[in-house]
Parts: structure tokens; C-alpha cells; sequence
């Protein structure tokens, strides 16, 4: 099998205003051969896009300024300068500052609220040990309301009780039970 050798193709040369291909338009405009062509996909019906074969001229060319007003009219922007980048860049690092600032202050005031431990662990144990003695109370509060009852009276009574018990713990408040005792001092 013999190669066959093919010729390169050669480019005119366009005039000014005019890309030979899109890769050139891109270039001319700012923006990536890839946006060209996805505008040219996007657009293909409308009437708006410059030339007269999917956005090139009858000789292939591609008019620049006409180019640069599609774009503008269907809402592309091209690259981006390095300056506008770097302003960017620092309005994010001041808003991430900020909200680095916020958060801080917003935990500083938490730690404020905070109580010691040494206090929760003491209202903790004083919620417990007064469910402590509710429970142990249970027995002889419930024998003495047993008596005499039958089998459906005394699930109710058991019931009553042991929800008691429930409301008893579900309504402990540790904060309540220090103050009690500093109004107590």
C-alpha cells in the first residue's frame, strides 16, 4: 500500500476585519473556539448570526465586528482581563474574610452562653436523683392504689404513674434546679 501524500492547506491570508477560522475569530473576540461553536449550534435558525453558512461567509471567512455583536446580543462575554480576574479575586477573599469575622464573633458570643460543666454536671445529677426517688416512691404509691382493683383498673393506674414518671423527667430543667438552689442560699 503506497501513502499518498497530501499537500497542506495553505490560508489566504484575510483581510482586516475578517477571520480565515474560527479559532482565529475566538482569538480576535477573547473568548474560546469552543463558545464559537457552541453559539453557531445554540443559533444555528437565528437570524441574527452573521454570514451566510453557519456563521461564516459564502468564502469561508468570518466577519469580526459582526461576530463581536451576535455575541453581544445573545449574551456572551469573551475572556476576561487579568485585572478584572484579580479584582474579583479580591472582593472573594474580602467576603470570605468577612464571613470568617462573622462567624468568629458569632462563636465568641456562644462561649458566652456557655455554662461551666462543673454546673451542668451538678443539675444533671440533681434531675437525677430527684427521678431517682420519684422511682423509688413507685412502689409503695402504686401498692396502695392497686388494692382492691381489678385487672383493667390497675393497667390504667400503672399507666398513669409511669406516664407521671415520664413527665417528671421529660420536664426537668437543670438551670431551674441551680437557681432553686441559689434562692435557697
Amino acid at each position: 500500500m503506497s501513502k499518498r501524500k497530501t499537500r497542506p492547506r495553505r490560508r489566504i491570508a484575510a483581510p482586516e476585519g475578517y477571520a480565515p477560522n474560527q479559532t482565529a475569530l475566538a482569538i480576535a473576540l477573547g473568548t474560546t473556539r469552543q463558545t464559537i461553536t457552541n453559539a453557531i449550534k445554540r443559533h444555528l435558525n437565528d437570524p441574527r448570526l452573521p454570514g451566510v453558512k453557519r456563521g461564516a461567509e459564502a468564502d469561508g471567512r468570518y466577519n469580526i465586528s459582526a461576530w463581536r455583536e451576535f455575541l453581544k446580543a445573545i449574551g456572551v462575554t469573551g475572556r476576561r482581563k487579568q485585572e478584572d480576574l484579580a479584582e474579583e479575586h479580591e472582593i472573594r477573599l474580602r467576603r470570605e474574610r468577612l464571613r470568617l469575622v462573622r462567624e468568629e464573633f458569632e462563636f465568641e458570643q456562644l462561649k458566652e452562653r456557655m455554662l461551666p460543666m462543673g454546673e451542668i454536671e451538678t443539675g444533671i445529677t440533681k434531675i437525677h436523683s430527684g427521678y431517682d426517688v420519684a422511682l423509688l416512691a413507685f412502689g409503695s404509691r402504686i401498692n396502695e392504689q392497686l388494692e382492691g382493683l381489678d385487672y383493667n383498673d390497675r393497667a390504667r393506674v400503672i399507666r398513669r404513674e409511669i406516664e407521671l414518671l415520664r413527665k417528671i423527667y421529660r420536664e426537668a430543667n437543670y438551670l431551674q434546679v441551680e437557681f432553686e438552689d441559689e434562692k435557697l442560699d
